[in-house]
């Protein structure tokens, strides 16, 4: 049994149950009724699973894809880490400058410690 999570609700138009998978950019089905609803989205998931493993593309069983980033991201997460970041100033990929400062810092820091033990305790 596929375990992912399913957004099952009466689509009126269709006059049938509609079922979205989250974890799925673009997969939904339906049924007439509620087992054959949740039957199709198995079926479903595992086609898509199977057309990503084709185009070389796997999504992992415990990661879904963020609808704003297009980024893979834990099942359980609430929000998309890299969404909140972008939304406090940070880009996507690249370290901010205040990151590589502090690296630096802990370099420099790292060679004058280095410097000073070998200079008074040799050996």
């Amino acid at each position: 049994m596929i375990e992912y999570e399913l957004i099952i609700y009466w689509g009126k138009a269709d006059d049938a149950f509609v079922v979205e998978i989250p974890e799925f950019p673009g997969c939904m089905t339906d049924g007439k009724i509620y087992r054959k609803a949740v039957s199709n989205a198995e079926a479903i998931i595992q086609k898509w699973i199977d057309t990503a493993k084709e185009m070389g593309r796997m999504i992992m069983a415990n990661t879904r894809i963020c609808q704003e980033c297009k980024a893979e991201i834990p099942r359980g997460a609430r929000k998309c880490m890299y969404c909140d970041a972008q939304l406090e100033g940070f880009k996507r990929g690249a370290p901010p400058g205040w990151m590589l400062a502090i690296l630096l810092l802990c370099l420099i820091v790292g060679y004058f410690v280095w410097v000073f033990e070998s200079a008074y305790f040799p050996g």
